[in-house]
């Protein structure tokens, strides 16, 4: 008689038991595995490289035209590969002369003015060693700071980040930069960590309809938030109830997943969702009595 006579069959839907960390790591590259589908099924959908209908696209500077972010990163490093070749590539034709991965970067910045004018703006405003000085000043070197360090995050093709995750990886790069710029001036910032969280929940509150990763709605105009609007923001923040802070938090802050968030208060995703817009919807309705913003 076999010896596995008996023996139950192995089950195809049985997962094991996994760790806290092993389940964030799992989590994490359903994410990223998402995020990369997403991604190539918006480049398989476009024009071939050197055509005029994808030149017309990638230098658009609104939607529907406009590609999302993260593919103008891939074409980005695309043309910046071709440029680097020996041998003569068929290019997409431009009137200048200057590479064109270049006026690509230059296009995709001109996307990004509005809304990293209001970061250079707020975070002058909120350091008060910058606004004490010069703050037209600092907001041009911070400025400065912010360029060169996107121009090398996106021409460093190890940082997939860019391409997946275009919001993130803007949103840790704006923190370097003001590192930087602050080391650059005789401070010593490596403890520096202002709740940055909150510029990212000022877009939430401002845009509710932001689903995606084109962030289209971030190139309308707004008004700026002074450093004393981060603190009240903030303040507002902490004095959520218990369930609804976290989650806003644990989402805004340091960018979990709703899953994540639900192992730790022990409820069902869609209660953490259901927490989130209840959270979102209290603090617009506090900050709109305060400010004046976001009226309905």
């Amino acid at each position: 008689m076999s010896d596995d006579v008996g023996a139950p069959d192995a089950d195809p839907q049985f997962q094991p038991i996994m760790t806290p960390k092993q389940k964030r790591e799992h989590e994490r590259a359903q994410v990223r595995k998402r995020a990369q589908a997403r991604l190539d099924t918006e480049l398989a959908a476009l024009p071939a490289w050197g055509t005029s209908e994808l030149e017309q696209r990638l230098l658009a500077l609104r939607k529907p035209d406009a590609l999302s972010h993260g593919a103008v990163v891939h074409y980005i490093r695309y043309a910046r590969r071709l440029d680097q070749q020996p041998a003569p590539q068929p290019p997409v034709s431009t009137s200048s002369d200057v590479a064109f991965w270049h006026t690509l970067f230059m296009t995709l910045l001109r996307r990004l003015h509005g809304l990293n004018e209001r970061w250079v703006r707020a975070m002058v405003a909120q350091e008060t060693r910058l606004a004490l000085r010069d703050p037209q000043n600092a907001q041009n070197d911070l400025r400065q700071h912010l360029d060169l360090l996107l121009l090398e995050g996106i021409c460093d093709e190890t940082k997939v980040g860019w391409e997946l995750f275009f919001r993130k990886s803007l949103h840790y790069t704006r923190l370097n930069a003001m590192r930087r710029y602050l080391n650059s001036q005789g401070y010593d910032v490596r403890a520096h960590n202002p709740p940055h969280f909150v510029e990212w929940l000022q877009g939430e509150l401002a845009t509710s309809s932001a689903q995606d990763d084109t962030d289209a709605h971030l190139a309308d105009p707004r008004d700026e938030l002074t450093g004393a609007d981060y603190a009240d923001l903030l303040s507002e923040v902490l004095q959520l109830p218990y369930k609804l802070k976290v989650t806003i938090i644990m989402r805004y802050w340091e960018d979990e997943t709703f899953e994540t968030i639900a192992a730790v208060l022990n409820r069902s995703t869609r209660s953490v969702k259901g927490y989130q817009c209840r959270a979102l919807k209290i603090l617009k309705q506090r900050y709109a009595r305060k400010t004046g913003s976001w009226d309905n």
